[in-house]
């Protein structure tokens, strides 16, 4: 069954049987659930690499004032 592009097989409550048109988001995933993990997946890179650019120049900002 198909209603407003989104197709449903196995059962809605289960997010990994809702299919969904990735054109926009530009995912991977081919399902709901691939997708949430997808995202979360690019959350957490993402967020490790502000931690680390962050702590960057925390850094170089301590050793400007030390010098």
């Amino acid at each position: 069954d198909a209603i407003k592009n989104i197709s449903v097989s196995g059962g809605a409550s289960v997010a990994s049987a809702v299919t969904y048109d990735r054109t926009v988001s530009g995912l991977q995933a081919l399902n709901v659930q691939s997708g949430i993990d997808e995202l979360s997946g690019k959350i957490n890179t993402n967020n490790t690499t502000l931690t680390s650019n962050l702590n960057s120049v925390i850094n170089r900002s301590q050793s400007v004032e030390t010098s």
